[in-house]
């Protein structure tokens, strides 16, 4: 074993949303202290503001259909779980997905969408009272325009259908990518759970809402828990805000 693996963090990729807009090589182990789950806060810690906004700049031009940085969970959004910003691991150099159609699924492990976003925050999510409790969760939001975001959902779909067997990213091995039954949320809806040597079991949804694309990944502390799903609190308080923020209208077809 490499190192505490945490969340879908189980690479060298930094967790924070400059990943998402610069992107990052991965395939080696996190090992860095910084990088170890956040351990069971005291009252005091779980009412403090999370330090630094993790959010991003967005790119040059770009007008997000809403600002991923306001909508993001934060302290407030649900009593069960505590809110921190991610760690920084370090980072080393690319590493080759075999088979390459597996990349979408790679990407979203790492936090590395292809196409990149125009703009991006990442939040940890720490389950510390009822079913959730134990569980880690990471929560992005990547904007897109509506193209964008739909051709990530596209790819990310067929990656999983076609890569059950599991694939290699570098040194990690990936033994299964198994569909998952949708939680009805949003436009569109990938969910899989990941399986691989050396690493966390993790579960997976991404949904679209309009054009912005939402990334959850939930694992557990010890990571000896098997697959454990991803707290539906989670996701449907972020499909609402983002929701909200949208006026509360229609943003597509459901898929």
């Amino acid at each position: 074993m490499r190192g505490h693996l945490f969340a879908i963090a189980a690479a060298s990729c930094s967790l924070t949303a400059s990943a998402l807009l610069t992107g990052c090589g991965g395939g080696q182990a996190v090992t860095t202290e910084s990088a170890s789950p956040p351990s069971r806060a005291t009252p005091a810690e779980r009412t403090a503001e999370p330090e630094t906004e993790p959010e991003s700049t967005p790119t040059e031009d770009f007008r997000a259909e809403v600002d991923v940085r306001k909508v993001l969970l934060t302290r407030g959004d649900l009593a069960e779980f505590r809110f921190d910003d991610p760690p920084v691991p370090e980072r080393t150099g690319s590493a080759a997905r075999t088979p390459a159609s597996c990349g979408p699924v790679e990407n979203v492990r790492l936090l590395t969408l292809d196409p990149k976003p125009g703009a991006a925050a990442v939040r940890l999510v720490t389950g510390i009272a009822g079913d959730a409790t134990g569980t880690v969760t990471t929560v992005a939001l990547a904007s897109y325009d509506r193209t964008g975001a739909q051709q990530i959902m596209a790819d990310l779909r067929t990656a999983v259908a076609g890569c059950a067997d599991g694939y290699r990213a570098g040194t990690l091995r990936f033994t299964s990518v198994s569909k998952e039954k949708p939680l009805g949320v949003a436009d569109e809806e990938v969910s899989y759970a990941l399986l691989g040597q050396d690493t966390h079991p993790a579960s997976y949804t991404v949904i679209r809402v309009g054009s912005t694309v939402a990334l959850f990944s939930t694992t557990t502390k010890t990571g000896t828990d098997g697959v454990v799903p991803i707290p539906t609190p989670v996701v449907y308080q972020q499909y609402m805000k983002l929701q909200a923020a949208l006026g509360g209208g229609d943003t597509g077809p459901s898929a």
